[in-house]
């Protein structure tokens, strides 16, 4: 215990996985729309659901839940790719599922086909409840807070924002990248004499 709390006592510096700590990690799809006209909006819903269902990832479950009354379809070659998307063929033509790569406050999915953005799904993850008291705790404990996301950073900005908290942020990590940054961050922290929890 005394060798626990003497570790505790050097640590200088926290960093959050945002999704999942301080937010409840379960996004919800609150828009999907429809940008090329040539296409039906309810048919393309039912073509994301059939290559969504063969993933694991939170917005992936968010669109197959939005989607659930939506009309079945089979997707074939469903291949994800970590930190790129997701893509398959679905009544003959292949699709992609990836997030966009813009500088929106939201998060969003785009519905690729032939290189064109045909849909997009806009989500929301709601913040934890006790998120802002123990961020508030540990900064009063004099802690520096740090951010590492594969969100976009406006989608992560948005959310320092709406916690009315001071921290850094550092966004659109793939998982391999917040691996490096931790291990930079604990070998400078180290150099230090301190250390660094990770959440």
């Amino acid at each position: 215990k005394l060798a626990s709390l003497e570790s505790l006592s050097r640590v200088t510096t926290v960093v959050f996985d945002k999704t999942g700590t301080i937010t409840l990690g379960k996004p919800r799809v609150v828009d999907f729309k429809l940008l090329d006209k040539s296409f039906d909006k309810e048919t393309l819903l039912a073509v994301s659901l059939a290559i969504e269902r063969n993933s694991l990832h939170p917005l992936a479950k968010a669109v197959v839940k939005y989607g659930k009354n939506a009309k079945v379809l089979s997707a074939t070659l469903v291949t994800e790719t970590v930190g790129k998307g997701i893509e398959g063929i679905v009544s003959g033509k292949k699709y992609f599922l990836t997030k966009l790569p813009d500088d929106s406050s939201d998060m969003k999915f785009g519905l690729f086909h032939d290189n064109k953005t045909i849909a997009v799904f806009t989500f929301e993850d709601e913040v934890k409840e006790t998120s802002k008291e123990t961020i508030n705790t540990l900064l009063d404990l004099g802690l520096s807070l740090k951010i590492f996301t594969g969100d976009r950073y406006g989608t992560a900005a948005k959310l320092v924002k709406k916690l009315g908290i001071d921290i850094e942020i550092q966004a659109d990590l793939k998982p391999e990248d917040k691996q490096s940054g931790i291990e930079k961050l604990k070998k400078e922290i180290d150099s230090a004499k301190s250390d660094v929890i990770i959440s």
